[in-house]
């Protein structure tokens, strides 16, 4: 399997904050030191209620649309 990037936004209250090209990394949990590159790990995935099917490569939803995230996907 190849590598898989998207741009997302993370909203706060008051702000937004859009990621370009953020890698899914699936192998990962949190990669916190400097020089890292910006990668979203399964804890992130989970925690939004998302998973990554590695057959089609695309994002999916493990709740129903509205639960604590909202993903617009490409």
């Amino acid at each position: 399997m190849g590598h898989l990037h998207t741009d997302m936004t993370v909203k706060g209250s008051g702000s937004a904050v859009k990621l370009k090209s953020m890698l899914i990394d699936t192998g990962a949990t949190y990669i916190t030191f400097t020089g890292a590159q910006s990668v979203i790990g399964v804890e992130t995935l989970e925690s939004v209620g998302m998973k990554l099917d590695p057959a089609r490569s695309k994002l999916e939803f493990t709740r129903p649309k509205g639960m604590a995230y909202f993903f617009s996907g490409r």
